[in-house]
C-alpha cells in the first residue's frame, strides 16, 4: 500500500502496524515525527530536482567489483551459486566527503556481505547516477567489517566533487521537550501495560519482558532502493539462476573477475532514483538510548507494503511492482536493505525545522524470537537492531563511531595512511605530465589499500601510476 502525504498516519500507518493503542499525546508524537520526516524528504526533492541537494535523503548502495582469481578457480562452482542469490549482491549505506587534518576523502558508511571479507578485491560504491571503485587489501578488510551487526567503513581515495551534499547530518540530541508538553507524558510507560500486553493480549506472556523494557517510540523513516532494485534488477537477475551463466565474469581486458557489468550498470541508475521511504519504529528503554545506544526497530519486510510516496515517478514504480509481484517474482527488504539509512525528526514543538536527521543504520541482526503481533504479520513485520550514527561526518567522529562497533581503528587509520600516499603520488605524476588529479583518478583505483602502500611510499607509488599510463601517453 502507497501512501501519498495527507492521508491519515493514523488510519494507514499506526493502524495497520498495530500501533492504534497509543493515545493522547503519544499518538500525536509519533504522527507529527512522520509528517515532519516526510515532508521534509518530499520538499526537499521537489524543490532541488537535478540538484545536488537531493542527495540529503539518497541512500548509497555498494556491490563486489573484482573478485579473488584464487577463490574463483579453487570453488567456482559454490562462488557462482553463492554470488547468483541477489541477497548477495547488494547492500545500503551511505557515501559521505569526510576530512582528516586537511585531507579530503570519501568513505562509506554502511552494510557489507560477510561472504565479500574473503572473496573480492574490490567494491564499487553507487551514489547519485556514479560509481565509485576501491580497491582495498585483504588484510584490513575483515578488521573494518562487524560481523555481528554487518556493517563497515571504508575510506576511499576518491575526493568527490567540490559541490559534493552529504546525507543529512546526524541529529545531534534529542529534544527534553519532547518528555513532557502540556503536562502530559508523551512516550510510554505506564500505558505499557494496556498498549503491549492488552492490546495485543495473544502474545502477552511471550512479549512481557520485552514490552517492560520500551518506554520511547520513534517515527524512523528507512531510505532505501529495494523497491527499485525488485523493478529494474531482480527479474533480470532471473537468467542467473541457469547453471551456465553467472554474475561472476571473467574480463578479457583486465585480466580479473569482475561483478556482470549489466548488474553494475543497473546499479548506478537506480542510485540516481527517487528512493522509498520505508516507515518503522524505533523503540527504545530510554529517550537518552536514542542516539547512544543500539535500539530496536520494527519495519515491513515487503517492498510494497506501505512505502511513501514522495514523487509521481515513484507511484509507477509501485504499480510496476505490483505487476511484478503478481508473476511470482518477490523479494524482500531484508537482507539486501541492510546499512540503509534511517531518517527521523526529533520536535520540539509544533515546529519541524531543521527537526529532520540520521538516526542510525538497519544492521543485519534480525530477531525472529521476538514475537510480532497479529496486526503486523501480514505485512511480514520484522524487528531489526538499529545502530545510532556517529556524532558527525568528520573523520574522528567516524572513527569514534567505528570503534564502538568493534570495528579495528587502527586498520582504518593504516587506510586512511595509505590514501594520503596515493593521493600524494596522483597529484605528482599529475603535476609532471600536465594532467589533472580527476582524469588519473581511475588509475589509482587499482592500488590496492594496505600497509604495503605506507611501506613502498609516494615515490615508487609515482612510478607505479606513471607505468600504469605511460601505455597511453
Amino acid at each position: 500500500m502507497a501512501i501519498e502525504i495527507g492521508q491519515s498516519i493514523i488510519d494507514s500507518v499506526i493502524e495497520n502496524l498495530g500501533l492504534l493503542s497509543y493515545l493522547g499525546n503519544t499518538t500525536y508524537q509519533i504522527v507529527k515525527q512522520e509528517q515532519c520526516t516526510m515532508e521534509y524528504a518530499k520538499n526537499l526533492i521537489s524543490k532541488n530536482r537535478g540538484s545536488n541537494k537531493v542527495y540529503q535523503v539518497y541512500p548509497s548502495l555498494i556491490s563486489p567489483y573484482e573478485f579473488v582469481t584464487r577463490a574463483v578457480k579453487l570453488d567456482v562452482g559454490n562462488m557462482r551459486s553463492y554470488y547468483n542469490d541477489i541477497s548477495h549482491i547488494i547492500r545500503h549505506g551511505i557515501l559521505v566527503k569526510t576530512t582528516k587534518g586537511e585531507r579530503t576523502f570519501l568513505a562509506f558508511i554502511g552494510g557489507y556481505d560477510k561472504g565479500w571479507t574473503n572473496s573480492i578485491f574490490s567494491i564499487k560504491i553507487y551514489n547519485g547516477g556514479n560509481a565509485y571503485r576501491t580497491k582495498f587489501s585483504s588484510k584490513l578488510a575483515p578488521r573494518i567489517f562487524n560481523s555481528n551487526t554487518g556493517l563497515i567503513v571504508i575510506p576511499t581515495t576518491n575526493k568527490g566533487p567540490d559541490d559534493w551534499v552529504n546525507f543529512r547530518n546526524p541529529i545531534q540530541e534529542v529534544c527534553q521537550q519532547q518528555l513532557f508538553q502540556q503536562g502530559e507524558q508523551l512516550f510510554i510507560d505506564s500505558m505499557l501495560q494496556s498498549v503491549w500486553q492488552n492490546a495485543i493480549g495473544e502474545i502477552s506472556q511471550s512479549f512481557q519482558t520485552f514490552s517492560k523494557n520500551i518506554n520511547v517510540v520513534y517515527f524512523a523513516g528507512i531510505m532505501n532502493y529495494i523497491l527499485q532494485i525488485q523493478v529494474f534488477l531482480f527479474l533480470n537477475f532471473m537468467k542467473y539462476s541457469v547453471p551456465t551463466d553467472s554474475v561472476i565474469v571473467y574480463n578479457e581486458t583486465a585480466k580479473y573477475w569482475n561483478l556482470d557489468s549489466d548488474i553494475q550498470g543497473s546499479l548506478e541508475g537506480i542510485s540516481s532514483m527517487t528512493p522509498s521511504m520505508t516507515p518503522g519504529f524505533q523503540l527504545a528503554r530510554k529517550l537518552e538510548d536514542v542516539f547512544n545506544l543500539p535500539t530496536l526497530i520494527t519495519f515491513p519486510n515487503i517492498p510494497s507494503t506501505l512505502n511513501y510516496v514522495t514523487t509521481l515517478s515513484l507511484s509507477s514504480a509501485i504499480d510496476s511492482f505490483n505487476r511484478v509481484v503478481q508473476e511470482g517474482y518477490k523479494l524482500d527488504n531484508f537482507p539486501i536493505i541492510v546499512g540503509a539509512p534511517v531518517l527521523g525528526s526529533m520536535i520540539c514543538s509544533n515546529d519541524c525545522n531543521n527537526s529532520q536527521g540520521l538516526i542510525g543504520f538497519l544492521s543485519d541482526n534480525l530477531l525472529p524470537e521476538l514475537p510480532v503481533p497479529s496486526a503486523w504479520q501480514k505485512f511480514q513485520s520484522k524487528y531489526d537492531i538499529l545502530i545510532p550514527p556517529p556524532r558527525s561526518y568528520n573523520w574522528d567522529d567516524i572513527l569514534v563511531w567505528a570503534q564502538t562497533q568493534g570495528m579495528d581503528i587502527s586498520a582504518l587509520s593504516t587506510a586512511v595512511d595509505a590514501i594520503a600516499i596515493i593521493q600524494d603520488a596522483v597529484r605528482k605524476v599529475a603535476q609532471e605530465i600536465g594532467a589533472t588529479e580527476e582524469e588519473l583518478g581511475d588509475i589509482a583505483k587499482d592500488i590496492e589499500i594496505g600497509p604495503e602502500v605506507i611501506e613502498r611510499g609516494t615515490e615508487n607509488i609515482a612510478t607505479d601510476i606513471y607505468n600504469m599510463i605511460k601505455g597511453f601517453l
